[in-house]
Formats: C-alpha cells, sequence, structure tokens
C-alpha cells in the first residue's frame, strides 16, 4: 500500500505470511491475502509494508511459530525494512490500515490457547480376522 498526501493507504503492495506449525519439520509460512479477516489467534501472521515488517503473535500461537515468524520477517520477506514483533490486542493504527482496517477474525478462547506441541503418531487398525485391532 502507497500512503497518498494525506496520510491515507493506497492499493494493497503490503503481503501477509501465515506461519503454522507444531514441529521444526512442518512449521511453514504461506502467503494469504493480506486482509484483517485471514488472521488467527492460534498463529504468528506476518505482514511486510515497503518501510516496516509486522510480526503479529496471536494469543495462542507456539514459541516455534514466533521463532519461524521472526525467521521469515528477517531474512525472508523484507531484510531492509525493520522488524516491530506485536501481540494480539496491542495492534498500532498502521497495522489494521495495512489489512484494509479492523474486521473480526477467528479469536475464539479455544483459539486463543496454545495448542500442546504432541509428535504425530501413526495407527494401524485391522479387522482382516474379524477381530479388531488397534496397534501405535
Amino acid at each position: 500500500m502507497e500512503e497518498d498526501a494525506a496520510g491515507e493507504v493506497e492499493e494493497n503492495t503490503c503481503k501477509l505470511f501465515h506461519v503454522k506449525g507444531s514441529t521444526e519439520d512442518c512449521c511453514k509460512g504461506i502467503e494469504v491475502v493480506p486482509k484483517a479477516n485471514m488472521l488467527n489467534s492460534n498463529d504468528v501472521f506476518v505482514l511486510s509494508y515497503d518501510i516496516t515488517t509486522y510480526v503479529w503473535y496471536g494469543k495462542g500461537c507456539n514459541s516455534l511459530e514466533m521463532k519461524v515468524g521472526d525467521y521469515i520477517a528477517t531474512t525472508i520477506v523484507n531484510k531492509s525494512a525493520p522488524m516491530l514483533g506485536i501481540h494480539e490486542g496491542a495492534e498500532p493504527a498502521q497495522f489494521w490500515a495495512l489489512l484494509g482496517g479492523k474486521e473480526e477474525y477467528a479469536d475464539s478462547v479455544t483459539l486463543a490457547t496454545a495448542e500442546p506441541i504432541y509428535p504425530a503418531r501413526l495407527f494401524h487398525v485391522s479387522n482382516a480376522k474379524a477381530i479388531s485391532l488397534l496397534r501405535r
């Protein structure tokens, strides 16, 4: 987005990345539409603009997502712009302006609670002999 003489934000030139994951092997950032309704309290988002990069930490994000969000902001998205980490509920006005204004987003109580990190588990269920077996 470009700021005009009146200080209003024009056409959207910013990028928004959704950072999600629970293990180092599967934590990633995916570019999404830069709109406020794309935010989710359970995750981290990186909002990159020409002059600054915001890293938004949702209330339920985990430490790995925070680490990956910071990495994306400082080394991949916009190396020259200063990075500002902001926590959900403490967003500056420019953050919302870059996203086209404040809107409702996924922020339920369940999402605002950090998920415990459990390793993935694989189960094998067989009923080949009319006896159900479950193995981990």
